[in-house]
């Protein structure tokens, strides 16, 4: 947990009308308690709608490098830069990446203010010599196709991460459609953030979303979910604008992104949608949720007097699965209990199984309308804005939110999320009823229901206990106290 505030170094043009450039990456930076220490590159004379003269400040960048040095940063974001002062700025963060921290440099590619105005010259060489110290670069169309000679999205991405950028996100809010997609590519997938699509003109949405990706980052979210939260603040932007002129409008006061309704729709690896919604869940809000590997530590569970319960045989190879699976739903069935299946869809439909559990990169090979034609309820597990975002697209029967502690039960590629996150989750999740997990000790429960969740999923917090039995009883106990679900 940082002890002070991120310091976010913004590199680009001043805009003297306070619509894009520095002042709105210091708005947006402030807006998301981070302190924007900013490098100006450029000074353009111009009104909102029209430019009258851009000034290099080239000669006096490397000075200004020199000043911010003494404030190590967590996030870097660059906007307008040109062949002269690359010298100075290439060495520069390519010495503050060689640091111990990990910073993400974060490149907005603006090429021309709004109001018409060429901000410099930017050589292919120049261009590969940034692309070298950049993880994210965010260009719409235009740009996209004038710096990589591409016009295919994918194309051009591909283009970027061979000359050195770990990720790139082609902007879609210039395209008149009725949907903007915002298309980040990480080389090994393809996120698509969707949105409705807001007419009218908006001041500084490239800087905002730029700024908004490098704020969380440096708050240590991963770049899927930073983009996603940079998606809800510009629709946020749009949600609130105020206008200073007939037909421009600048951003409203911005804050951290919460409202459902700004969130994109997320799909991963160009999905196809799939709208139907699952079965509800019989119990809303279950209380505890024991997820166990096998049938003998599942009827323990049951027999001690829980409401839901997971069995998760992660081997396929598992001598005699099938068996498993069949006498894990015949004991549900007997204990009048929501038991789901994880993983083993094809099978769970076999045997008329409750509801099955899958993992994010489960949803791809899945057959959910095969799923959801049978009756069976849905769970699905999330690690963050993206996959939240993608899940709740889906309508499942519940959303498991984690991990919320360090767990020892299972490798995660992320980092525990910890009680304000998931706090922010469930508020996200609306009327679907959610369930944490991951690393959930019994003296961490009572913190973790006071976020609102529906439900407690603890594994190692039940099977390591001398007493099992003793210990559901317990955590039932206080969870009942706390209004978890008693039929």
């Amino acid at each position: 947990m940082r002890s002070t505030i991120p310091v976010i170094w913004c590199i680009g043009g001043l805009d003297i009308s306070g619509g894009a450039g520095l002042t709105r990456d210091a708005a947006t930076a402030s807006a998301l308690n981070c302190h924007a220490m900013l490098v100006a590159t450029t000074l353009s004379a111009q009104s909102i709608t029209h430019a009258h003269s851009v000034m290099s400040l080239a000669h006096h960048v490397d000075l200004q490098l020199q000043a911010v040095a003494s404030h190590a940063p967590a996030a870097i974001k660059i906007a307008a830069v040109s062949d002269d002062i690359i010298s100075a700025l290439v060495p520069r963060l390519r010495a503050v990446k060689q640091q111990t921290d990990y910073v993400p440099v974060i490149w907005d590619p603006v090429l021309r203010t709004s109001a018409g105005s060429t901000l410099g010259t930017l050589s292919e060489a120049s261009v590969k010599q940034l692309l070298a110290v950049v993880d994210v670069v965010t260009p719409n169309d235009t740009e996209m196709t004038m710096l990589s000679n591409q016009t295919e999205a994918g194309n051009a991405a591909d283009w970027f991460i061979a000359h050195g950028a770990k990720a790139v996100v082609i902007k879609g809010g210039h395209r008149a459609d009725e949907r903007a997609t915002d298309k980040l590519f990480t080389g090994s997938a393809q996120w698509d953030f969707s949105s409705q699509w807001h007419p009218g003109s908006l001041r500084g949405t490239g800087c905002m979303f730029a700024t908004a990706v490098a704020s969380f980052m440096a708050r240590d979210y991963i770049c899927e979910d930073a983009v996603c939260l940079a998606k809800a603040l510009i629709n946020q932007a749009f949600r609130t604008r105020q206008h200073i002129a007939a037909d421009t409008s600048v951003a409203g006061v911005i804050t951290w992104p919460e409202h459902s309704d700004d969130f994109p729709d997320v799909r991963l690896n160009e999905e196809t949608s799939f709208t139907a919604p699952f079965a509800q869940l019989r119990h809303k809000t279950p209380g505890l949720y024991p997820v166990v590997s096998s049938c003998e530590w599942l009827e323990l569970v049951l027999n001690a007097g829980v409401h839901i319960a997971q069995l998760r045989i992660k081997n396929a190879a598992t001598p005699d699965l099938n068996k498993h699976i069949q006498h894990a739903v015949a004991l549900g069935k007997h204990y009048n209990a929501q038991v789901f299946i994880n993983d083993h869809w094809q099978l769970a439909i076999e045997h008329g199984a409750y509801g099955v559990h899958l993992g994010q990169e489960d949803l791809a090979h899945a057959d959910l309308q095969a799923i959801a034609n049978a009756g069976l309820r849905l769970g699905i597990s999330t690690h963050g804005y993206a996959e939240l975002c993608r899940a709740l697209a889906l309508s499942p029967s519940y959303v498991a939110l984690g991990h919320v502690f360090a767990t020892k039960t299972k490798q995660m590629p992320s980092v525990p999320q910890g009680l304000k996150r998931l706090a922010s989750y469930r508020k996200l999740c609306g009327d679907m009823p959610s369930v944490a997990i991951g690393g959930i000790s019994q003296a961490q429960v009572e913190k973790v229901w006071a976020t609102g969740v529906s439900s407690v999923a603890m594994v190692s917090a039940i099977t390591d206990s001398p007493d099992p039995s003793q210990t559901i009883v317990e955590i039932q106990h206080l969870l009942r106290q706390s209004g978890a679900s008693d039929d």
